[in-house]
């Protein structure tokens, strides 16, 4: 269970257009959760990155991520072995850095898991980052993405899917 790449190229879609089968399951057993996607996402896995050619590309930190071409936005799972107050300190750390910003904060509820949601921008123009703190047997689950055009509402639709395997 390495690298899936799919070779599917696919550029014209809408949201209205993907079908049940349009999606994939991606299952972390180590980590305990699944999230589907869409099947002309690319997913690529941390232990993958080092030597590839994804490399330039990854979201540090990340343990899976899911990009494609129609998009420069890469969403992506990564899981940290601190509270969400840990996290949540780290990112407003960041947040006070020259050229960072917030757009906003709120909590939220995905699949009935209470998190985070994190809006928060580089300098004037760049895509607004989104961010989902979401709490979980003492780790926080950060999922991300951005706004960008259609992204966002499949990203929203991935959330949807998320869930933790128990």
């Amino acid at each position: 269970e390495y690298v899936n790449i799919v070779e599917d190229e696919v550029t014209d879609f809408s949201l209205e257009s993907l079908t049940a089968e349009d999606w994939k399951i991606y299952r972390n057993k180590e980590y305990g959760f699944e999230i589907k996607y869409p099947k002309f996402f690319t997913v690529i896995k941390a232990k993958d990155y080092y030597g590839s050619d994804y490399y330039s590309s990854i979201y540090y930190g990340s343990i899976v991520d899911f990009q494609t071409k129609e998009y420069s936005c890469i969403s992506g799972i990564e899981v940290e072995e601190k509270s969400i107050e840990e996290v949540e300190k780290n990112i407003d750390a960041d947040l006070s850095s020259p050229g960072n910003y917030l757009v906003s904060k709120k909590e939220i509820s995905i699949n009935n898991y209470k998190g985070i949601e994190y809006r928060s921008g580089f300098y004037e123009g760049g895509f607004t980052s989104i961010t989902i703190l979401l709490p979980h047997n003492s780790k926080t689950y950060i999922i991300s993405s951005c706004e960008e055009s259609e992204l966002e509402d499949i990203f929203n639709q991935m959330l949807s899917t998320f869930r933790f395997l128990e």
